[in-house]
């Protein structure tokens, strides 16, 4: 470089977050085949392209829109996964759309039917960052929270993160303290403390972290 020259340097992202995802990929292929190889190749076998007709769809369809104000193509995509999952089949459903069309909403009210309606069913929920986790937690929490029908699922849910993710919830919904795994135990980082985390962990139906922290927790099993 001339001395007298100038540059620009911008940070156009951080390779974090990418890594962690693409170790999480590494590590399972077997056990996600189908998702892995949509993301890696594009390859569409075993991605389910269409709603489809399946048993008992209409049903669902009619009663999230109802109980939950959903849309037409909301409810559509939430009886979608909800039948395909009671049917037993494996396809990957992708929830797509333009920002403000309720992707966060729809993706909630899924969760919470999972929650209602398969209580042996475990769901592990990834996003890339943790403000995008706390968005997801807080409208589930926010739906759970607010019927006596549901309230007591609270307490199969957890919120697994680091330091950054609990700052984060505290600024945008405190609701959230009661789901945080760090809040449920205290903050000592002993080793009673870290089995007491890996037992919460297992006895959980539902748990919400990054790909990043999803890494660290199988280094550490």
């Amino acid at each position: 470089m001339k001395k007298k020259s100038y540059y620009q340097m911008m940070h156009l992202a951080n390779l974090k977050t990418y890594l962690s995802s693409w170790e999480v990929m590494r590590r399972c292929p077997r056990k996600s085949s189908e998702l892995c190889n949509l993301i890696w190749t594009k390859n569409m076998n075993g991605v389910d392209g269409e709603c489809g007709i399946i048993e008992g769809k209409a049903k669902v369809v009619e009663a999230v829109r109802v109980d939950f104000g959903l849309n037409k193509s909301q409810s559509d995509a939430v009886a979608s996964c909800i039948s395909t999952i009671k049917s037993g089949k494996t396809f990957v459903r992708l929830v797509w759309g333009p920002p403000g069309t309720g992707k966060t909403k729809t993706v909630s009210v899924i969760l919470c039917k999972l929650l209602m309606i398969l209580s042996k069913l475990r769901i592990l929920v990834c996003a890339p960052t943790n403000i995008a986790v706390v968005q997801l937690a807080s409208r589930l929490v926010s739906l759970v929270d607010k019927s006596t029908e549901t309230k007591h699922l609270l307490g199969n849910i957890i919120l697994f993160g680091s330091d950054k993710l609990s700052s984060c919830w505290k600024k945008a919904d405190k609701t959230l303290s009661k789901i945080f795994l760090k809040n449920l135990i205290g903050t000592n980082g002993d080793i009673n403390h870290r089995n007491q985390e890996r037992m919460l962990l297992q006895a959980s139906q539902l748990v919400f972290c990054t790909p990043f922290m999803l890494a660290r927790l199988n280094n550490e099993q």
